[in-house]
């Protein structure tokens, strides 16, 4: 062995880091060729050493020029004693996308490729956070002869390639290790770059080593795949691991209301994107989970409740979507997810909580399946929904048998007590609907209720002793706490705006909360199997404009009651209510709490005149309002001796024993005929059809049924 073998093999075995101290001295003339055939021999033997060979190429004691030789002439040893399989992937949120490229450039196979300037400067700088990936530049470079003769110069063309790679390569190797998490891989040239490689790329190796721990599944590859490359993206999502990881994946969401994916928007998001590639034949085997998360994006998205907006969701064709288990799903639980969120504002939002659930009623009709595929979710979160939302379920299960037998296995074997017995108890509202039992003695009675029920006979006979004449327990249960529900949602608004609202105003609200009450009454009772009595009941409200009527007849509502039973039954009744709030409204938040109403005296006497029974409504500070007759104010002024006064003004403590609710009022006293007055001009001002003096507000309760 001469000298120049034996520098050149001492320098080798330096890189290697056998030999300690400074690097031997050696130039590219003179040593390029043998140090080269020594590198490659070493490289080609045992790559195990590959990583400290190249830490010391890119040191300053290695000369530019014999980097260039040895990059130029070790190329291929270099490039195949790189590892072949990346690094694991970085598990930061919102890496998805990085990860994707990161995967495609680092599975990518070995290929003589042209790459624009800003391509060459991105796989320059992402090889300072993974060097493994210069296989790509080694190739690049290789795309020119490197020289013409043993230790000759390299040639003017190729100089200018492999020079610049021998730049770039002092970068590759920082002191500090470089995290992969902290380059942009997704940049708009990565991905341009990844868009291009990914064909070259086993489908494969990039699903199997994609997601390599349990952090992530194979399922996530498909949401940065399809911007990549969508047809690639559906090939893969037919995939048993994809597939596989869906389901399990599907299967872990958990349900709540309201809902917080929107403090995992990164996930929802790439989930929903995901699922563009799957079929919906995939999607409609986890329609509950899907759906919802489905109908989370809707409701966010503002769009209308459409199938093709749940297919502008999923990212398919909507004749694709239309129709399917999972678009049904999305769009009952869209508008379930929008009512939980405008009831945390009722009162705000009365109106816009009755087209919801207008909508979710035509859905009982047109998506039973969505209301089964549903259901035990609907009862987990019955108290978040709410009642009417219960109600929905219970029609939607007397009208459909799949849903009824899926109730049925809930109150069998549900693991949760609370959800068994909810649902065992909607069970029993929808036996009234149901076909009759085998029990023949069950089955008789039916028969004669039924026989009784159509005979020109009020009230119906077989039924459980009522409070009232209309005859009817469910109604005597149903409409007081529909009316109690009303009040808790218009003390709301009072505690809210009732120090700056006007009396008008809040007897307006009050009243419109009341029309709802008995609107959903009507519903209820449809839903347990009374839909004859629904429609023997109506409800409805209307203003007045202003006149005179204040000063001469003092009343802010007129309640009527129109009942029309023929042959039977003939009622028509008004009384007259005055609306009086709080003046701890205006005593602000900061002053003691002192509840008082002013009663102006000619007023009440006035009141009095039409009406015996009428009634004074006062509006605490707290919203609840709490009713009394005038004939009681009436004794409190006449006992402190003002009737001769303009006003006078009663505490709480001179009125708490005297108030009912107005869950029991309406209910009990007005619709029972206990109060109001049968007088003509009393019912004509009532009505609204006195020529010199109207109420302001008019409530009209209606029960109209034929006998015969």
């Amino acid at each position: 062995m001469n000298d120049i073998e034996a520098s050149g093999d001492l320098f080798v075995s330096w890189l290697a880091g056998e030999v300690e101290g400074p690097a031997p001295e050696v130039d590219a003339v003179r040593h390029g060729a043998v140090i080269a055939e020594a590198l490659r021999a070493r490289l080609e033997c045992s790559s195990d050493a590959v990583v400290a060979i190249l830490h010391r190429l890119a040191g300053d004691e290695v000369s530019e020029s014999l980097l260039e030789y040895v990059l130029a002439e070790c190329w291929v040893s270099i490039r195949d004693a790189l590892p072949e399989l990346p690094s694991l992937p970085w598990y930061e949120p919102g890496g998805y996308a990085d990860r994707l490229v990161y995967m495609v450039l680092s599975l990518a196979p070995n290929a003589v490729r042209s790459f624009s300037a800003g391509e060459l400067d991105y796989l320059a700088a992402a090889c300072i956070y993974d060097p493994r990936l210069m296989r790509h530049l080694l190739s690049w470079a290789s795309s020119y002869p490197s020289t013409t003769k043993d230790g000759e110069q390299l040639g003017s063309t190729s100089v200018s390639r492999w020079t610049q790679l021998a730049r770039w390569y002092r970068n590759f190797f920082p002191e500090e290790e470089q995290s992969l998490a902290w380059f942009d891989w997704s940049s708009q040239v990565g991905e341009d770059l990844a868009r291009r490689l990914i064909g070259d790329v086993d489908l494969d190796d990039l699903i199997e080593v994609h997601w390599p721990c349990k952090v992530w599944t194979r399922f996530g590859l498909l949401a940065p795949l399809v911007e990549l490359n969508p047809a690639l993206a559906r090939t893969a999502a037919k995939n048993t691991l994809v597939i596989e990881d869906f389901f399990k994946e599907a299967s872990e969401i958990e349900i709540d209301l309201p809902a917080s994916l929107h403090d995992r928007e990164l996930w929802r998001t790439s989930f929903v994107q995901a699922l563009s590639s799957l079929p919906m034949s995939d999607l409609d085997h986890e329609a509950l989970k899907v759906g919802w998360v489905a109908g989370y994006e809707l409701h966010l998205s503002g769009l209308p409740r459409t199938a093709h907006a749940v297919a502008q969701v999923l990212r398919k064709d909507p004749d694709a979507v239309k129709g399917t288990r999972t678009c049904e799903t999305a769009l009952l639980w869209a508008d379930l997810q929008q009512l939980v969120e405008y009831q945390q504002e009722a009162w705000k939002n009365r109106d816009e909580i009755r087209g919801v659930l207008a909508r979710l009623s035509s859905r009982v009709k047109s998506s039973p399946e969505a209301w089964t595929v549903s259901a035990r979710e609907i009862l987990t979160h019955a108290k978040t929904l709410g009642s009417q939302v219960v109600d929905l379920l219970c029609l939607c299960a007397a009208q459909h048998a799949p849903l009824r037998d899926t109730l049925e296995k809930i109150a069998r074997s549900d693991q949760n007590r609370a959800v068994r017995d909810r649902t065992q108890g909607l069970l029993a509202r929808t036996a009234g609907v149901a076909t009759p039992s085998e029990d023949v003695r069950r089955w008789l009675a039916d028969l004669a209720a039924q026989a009784f029920d159509d005979t020109p006979l009020f009230p119906n006979p077989l039924t459980s002793l009522a409070q009232t004449w209309l005859g009817s327990i469910d109604l005597d249960a149903t409409l007081p706490n529909a009316i109690r529900q009303a009040m808790s949602r218009f003390s709301e608004f009072a505690k809210d705006q009732g120090a700056v609202a006007v009396e008008e105003h809040v007897t307006g609200v009050l009243l419109t909360e009341l029309e709802a009450a008995f609107r959903g009454v009507s519903l209820r009772l449809i839903a347990g199997g009374q839909s004859r009595l629904a429609r023997t009941i109506s409800v409805s409200h209307r203003p007045t404009h202003k006149t005179t009527e204040e000063p001469q007849w003092g009343c802010d509502i007129a309640l009527l009651l129109n009942a029309d039973i023929r042959p039977d039954i003939r009622i028509e009744l008004a009384e007259l209510v005055q609306i009086k709030k709080s003046q701890a409204f205006a005593a602000g938040k900061s002053a003691a709490l002192h509840e008082k109403w002013r009663i102006d005296v000619p007023q009440l006497v006035a009141l009095l005149k039409r009406s015996q029974s009428a009634g004074y409504w006062l509006v605490l500070s707290t919203g609840e309002v709490v009713c009394l007759t005038a004939r009681w104010i009436h004794a409190l002024v006449s006992g402190r001796d003002a009737l001769g006064q303009h006003s006078l003004t009663i505490g709480y403590n001179d009125i708490r024993h005297a108030a009912v609710p107005v869950e029991q009022y309406l209910p009990e006293l007005f619709l029972g005929t206990w109060i109001g007055s049968a007088d003509e001009s009393t019912v004509t001002f009532a009505r609204g059809e006195n020529a010199n003096a109207k109420p302001r507000h008019i409530f009209e309760v209606s029960v109209i049924a034929n006998q015969g």
